[in-house]
């Protein structure tokens, strides 16, 4: 089941929560691109909020990702793990299984 957060039509700001669910982001994610400033945000005494008009100007305004954009994201994101292979003696002596 999703979580849905209503979203307070009155309000001129989202939460950093709403703007979490509204692009399917980790919490953690959300709060950094905040931070940062990817994400366009105010800080009101220890609170961060997000005007929606400046929001959805910056989401209509991004981008369009490639397939190999995607691709280098969802790679960029994936550990490799890269394993050592040990040369076997057998191998060089022809003796290999």
């Amino acid at each position: 089941m999703t979580n849905v957060v209503p979203m307070n039509n009155n309000s001129a700001v989202y939460t950093v929560e709403e703007v979490k669910d509204l692009l399917r982001i980790a919490r953690g994610a959300a709060y950094a691109m905040v931070q940062n400033g990817e994400i366009p945000a105010k800080k009101i005494g220890t609170r961060w909020v997000i005007p929606k008009a400046r929001f959805h100007a910056w989401l209509n305004d991004l981008p369009e990702a490639s397939l190999e954009d995607i691709a280098r994201e969802f790679l960029a994101r994936r550990p490799i793990k890269v394993l050592e292979v040990a040369e076997d003696d057998d191998k060089h002596t022809g003796r290999g299984a």
